[in-house]
């Protein structure tokens, strides 16, 4: 049984995920935001090399793709004054919590 994982694994490794690794593992050059700065890659047969440009693309691929979670002059301090103030709960109650 182990070695038909291997056989499967060798299959998929070199068949498929060599011709379709380009579409995924994208290294990014900026914090996800609305917006992300891609680093474009040049393949060389089983990998990718980064080369020096960027491609400015819309992050449709993370939770952040409305791009609240990035530094914003106004949204920041104001969650961090909020945070300070009000703490950070689970919002559950102790019988879900183990207790």
């Amino acid at each position: 049984m182990h070695r038909s994982a291997d056989i499967f694994e060798n299959f998929f490794t070199r068949r498929m995920y060599f011709r379709v690794q380009d579409s995924f593992n994208r290294p990014t050059a900026n914090s996800p935001d609305s917006r992300i700065e891609v680093i474009e890659r040049v393949y060389n047969g089983k990998t990718c090399a980064p080369t020096n440009t960027t491609h400015r693309c819309l992050n449709l691929g993370s939770c952040n793709y409305l791009g609240f979670a990035a530094k914003d002059e106004y949204c920041t301090p104001q969650t961090a004054l909020t945070l300070k103030k009000y703490g950070v709960s689970t919002c559950a109650t102790r019988v879900d919590c183990g207790k």
